[in-house]
């Protein structure tokens, strides 16, 4: 079920994302972007690991994805370029930093370096292109990122938080193994 709807889901995304407007190469490199760091990171996680790295990540790009387009049916903010009222926040932003978010927490640095660095071009393109005001670019990053590190446990790492007691008080001790 989950692969079934995340999949609709970023093709529906590349759909939107290839509208039918003159565009940059900066611009058609961000759109290819936006799509390919979710596909990807959706690709990884069925191929290497199956239903519940699937699962997870498609609860994370589902919330990303239902934020984004409600704020941009209730904000009604206006783009730059005056075309729309859609421009609060950046779709293809929250996509892209989904996919990033998701090969970071899952695969680690390694991954998540390069896939940060292509999402944050995307948010570039989209300011580049007049589509969006860095504002916009900024929470759409927001909302692709915290759903991701809510959702999507980290493969192979443990995280540990305990409150300790101590003389006068607790402590607070958090730890994490790989």
């Amino acid at each position: 079920m989950f692969k079934s709807g995340l999949m609709a889901l970023l093709l529906l995304a590349a759909t939107a994302a290839t509208a039918a407007e003159p565009k940059t190469n900066t611009e058609k490199a961000g759109d290819v972007l936006a799509f390919l760091l979710p596909a990807t990171a959706a690709g990884m996680a069925l191929n290497e690991e199956g239903d519940e790295a699937i699962a997870q990540y498609g609860k994370a790009f589902a919330v990303s994805a239902v934020t984004t387009q409600s704020l941009k049916w209730s904000v009604r903010k206006q783009r730059p370029n005056g075309r729309g009222f859609d421009s609060f926040p950046s779709g293809h932003t929250a996509m892209a930093m989904s996919g990033a978010s998701m090969l970071q927490q899952r695969y680690g640095w390694s991954y998540g370096v390069p896939a940060y660095l292509a999402a944050a071009y995307v948010g570039y393109s989209r300011v580049y292109a007049k589509k969006h005001y860095r504002t916009d670019v900024a929470v759409g990053a927001a909302i692709g990122i915290l759903p991701t590190l809510y959702f999507v446990t980290p493969q192979g790492a443990a995280v540990e938080v305990a409150l300790r007691p101590e003389a006068g008080g607790y402590s607070l001790a958090m730890g994490m193994s790989w």
